[in-house]
């Protein structure tokens, strides 16, 4: 799959890659819809490094195999880790103000931490 040789596939290496019947076949085997490729792409990316390396594609596939309910416990899953991240950036921030490690005033809210953390939001491909 992987014809650059990096060990690693980007979305648009993957996208590319299922148009081949061999890899086509192989999703079929382990009953994975691969209509929304975006959608599985950002599943198996699991350090959201916008790349997939080998064990996340070997892990992320056998995790995600079989009937549509594994996808979709698996976008859930995605969707709960990203909340709890952003949960604790907001308890951070609240302990900080609290303990008075952080500076008060208008410069850091709530809002600020919410912008800060949109590079971490789970995609619209996910909804």
């Amino acid at each position: 799959i992987d014809n650059d040789g990096t060990g690693r596939l980007s979305l648009e290496e993957f996208e590319k890659k299922l148009d081949d019947e061999r890899v086509i076949a192989y999703f079929d085997t382990l009953k994975l819809d691969v209509s929304d490729a975006r959608k599985l792409f950002t599943l198996l990316d699991f350090d959201r490094s916008g790349e997939i390396d080998v064990d996340e594609f070997l892990n992320g596939c056998q995790k995600l195999k079989g009937e549509s309910r594994a996808l979709d416990l698996a976008m859930l899953s995605y969707e709960v880790r990203w909340i709890s991240e952003v949960m604790a950036n907001v308890n951070k921030h609240m302990l900080d103000r609290s303990c008075g490690t952080q500076p008060h005033g208008p410069a850091r809210t709530v809002t600020s931490i919410s912008e800060q953390d949109s590079q971490t939001r789970p995609p619209s491909v996910l909804y």
